[in-house]
């Protein structure tokens, strides 16, 4: 994939997790993350599992929760294996908090491919 496709999609996928940060805003909404996965739905993680790395594009697959609660109701794993089996603490957060970190880590790799693509 050429800089300049993965920069449009990266812009496509911004504007996406700024209207769902928007949209959440204020609202009791959860997610289970750490600084670098998150819960999935179902199927869209690593090896179909629900443990999917965050990334731009795993944004919007994230689990949303409507109370801590509705974590524990659901059986949430909290200590899931990575994709070397290796075990990954989880933790419940705001999703607005979720989606602001990830906004920012893409428009952070927006920034860095925008420089690469200027050499």
């Amino acid at each position: 994939m050429r800089v300049n496709e993965l920069l449009t999609d990266l812009m496509y996928e911004l504007d996406f997790l700024k209207a769902m940060r928007e949209h959440i805003a204020g609202r009791e909404i959860y997610v289970v993350a750490n600084e670098t996965h998150v819960h999935v739905r179902d199927g869209y993680g690593i090896k179909n599992t629900d443990l999917g790395i965050i990334t731009p594009f795993t944004g919007r697959l994230a689990k949303m929760f409507y109370s801590k609660g509705d974590v524990e109701e659901r059986g949430m794993n909290y200590s899931p294996f990575d994709e070397n089996d290796d075990i990954v603490e989880l933790k419940v957060e705001k999703a607005e908090e979720f989606y602001t970190r990830v906004i920012e880590m893409t428009e952070n790799t927006i920034k860095q491919l925008k420089l690469v693509s200027e050499q």
